[in-house]
C-alpha cells in the first residue's frame, strides 16, 4: 500500500512538472511499535506511524527542496504537494546556481522487499519481562516495516521495504557497573531471546565480584561483543569518508597515510544488498552490492557523496558511495 502511494505522488510530479523543470523525490515511512523497559518492566509501550517525502525541484543548477509531512489522504496530501512545487518554482528564481549540483540521469529502477516473522507486542513485553526477571533491566524494544522510495522525473523508481526488530538493553548492578546486550533481526525468536539474557545474567554475576587493582605492567585484555560494536560505531563517526579522509578528520587517518597498519586478519565491508538500509541515494545513485573498506588491515575504498564530485561530473559513482 505504501509503495502504490509513492508511485501516485511520482505520477503527480510528472504531471505538475513545467518546461525545462527536474525534479527528484525521497520518500519514507515507517508503522513501528516500541517498548520502553524500567527496572525489568514495561514503561511505555506505543506505536509511530508516520511518513514525508522531500521534494527538490531543480532548474539549471539552480534548486531547491521542500519536506512534506504526509497524512495518508490523496485529497489532503495532493493539493499540498501541488503547492509546494509552486512555493519552489518561486524561489528557485532568487537562489544562487549550485557549483555542487550532481544528480543521476541513468534510469536504474529496483525494487526491494524483506519481510520479517514479528510477534505481536504484547507477546514481546511478556518475553522480556519474564527473562529480565529479578534484574534492573533498562532498554527499549523497537519493531515493524521501514519504506524508503526515490523518483525523479527521467522515470527512475526505486522502492526499498524492510520488516525488522531491535532490542537494546542494559542489566544495572550499581553506580557505572552494567551489562550491555542486544538482540536484533528479522525473524524474532523467544529462545534467542532466553539463550541471550542467559549469557548476560551469567556475565552480570561476574559483575558483582569484588574489583581488583591492577599494577601497572603488560596484560591480555579481552574486548566484549558490545565493546567491540562501541568500537566500531565510533570508526563509522567519519572514519571511512572520503571528505574526512581529504580534509583529515578522518579518526582513520593515520591508517589512511600509512602510518600505521591493522592485523592481516581484519577485513571490512559495507554489505549494501543485505542491509537494512536502501541500495540507493537520494540523488538517484545505486550503491554497490558489497564495498570493501579495509581488506587485509589495508585501507581500501571510501564513502564518497557526489558532492564530493568535480562540479563539471555528470556521472555516476558506480563502485564508491
Amino acid at each position: 500500500m505504501m509503495e502504490a502511494r509513492f508511485l501516485e505522488l511520482a505520477a503527480l510530479l510528472d504531471a505538475s512538472l513545467q518546461p525545462g523543470e527536474t525534479y527528484t523525490a525521497c520518500f519514507a515511512a515507517e508503522d513501528t511499535d516500541f517498548i520502553r523497559f524500567n527496572n525489568g518492566k514495561v514503561r511505555q509501550p506505543g506505536s509511530v506511524r508516520q511518513a514525508d517525502v522531500s521534494i527538490d525541484l531543480i532548474r539549471g543548477r539552480r534548486h531547491a527542496t521542500s519536506d512534506l509531512t504526509l497524512s495518508g489522504d490523496p485529497a489532503v496530501d495532493d493539493p499540498r504537494v501541488r503547492a509546494a512545487l509552486s512555493e519552489l518554482r518561486a524561489l528557485i528564481a532568487d537562489v544562487p546556481e549550485d557549483p555542487y549540483l550532481l544528480f543521476s540521469t541513468d534510469v536504474h529502477s529496483t525494487s526491494s522487499r524483506r519481510p520479517g516473522r514479528l510477534p505481536a507486542r504484547d507477546h514481546v513485553a511478556g518475553a522480556v519481562v519474564e527473562a529480565a526477571r529479578g534484574l534492573d533491566l533498562v532498554g527499549i524494544y523497537a519493531a515493524g516495516s521501514i519504506c524508503r522510495g526515490f523518483a525523479n522525473s527521467f522515470g527512475q523508481r526505486n522502492w526499498h521495504e524492510v520488516e525488522n526488530f531491535n532490542f537494546d538493553c542494559s542489566f544495572h548492578h550499581r553506580e557505572d557497573k552494567a551489562i550491555k546486550t542486544s538482540y536484533a533481526g528479522s525473524d524474532w525468536s523467544d529462545a534467542d531471546l532466553a539463550a541471550r539474557m542467559d549469557k548476560a545474567r551469567d556475565h552480570f554475576e561476574r559483575l558483582q565480584s569484588p574489583p581488583r587493582t591492577l599494577e601497572p605492567g603488560r596484560y591480555s585484555a579481552y574486548l566484549a561483543p558490545a565493546a567491540m560494536d562501541e568500537l566500531l560505531d565510533m570508526m563509522c563517526w567519519g572514519g571511512f569518508s572520503e571528505k574526512q579522509k581529504r580534509v583529515k578528520q578522518s579518526p582513520l587517518q593515520r591508517l589512511y597515510e600509512g602510518k600505521v597498519g591493522l592485523s592481516p586478519l581484519v577485513t571490512m565491508t559495507e554489505n549494501a544488498a543485505g542491509g537494512v538500509a536502501p541500495a540507493f541515494q537520494g540523488e538517484g545513485y545505486i550503491k554497490p552490492d558489497r564495498l570493501p573498506l579495509i581488506a587485509g588491515g589495508q585501507p581500501a575504498a571510501t564513502m564518497i557523496s557526489p558532492r564530493t564530485k568535480t562540479p563539471t561530473t555528470r556521472t555516476s559513482p558506480s563502485t564508491r558511495r
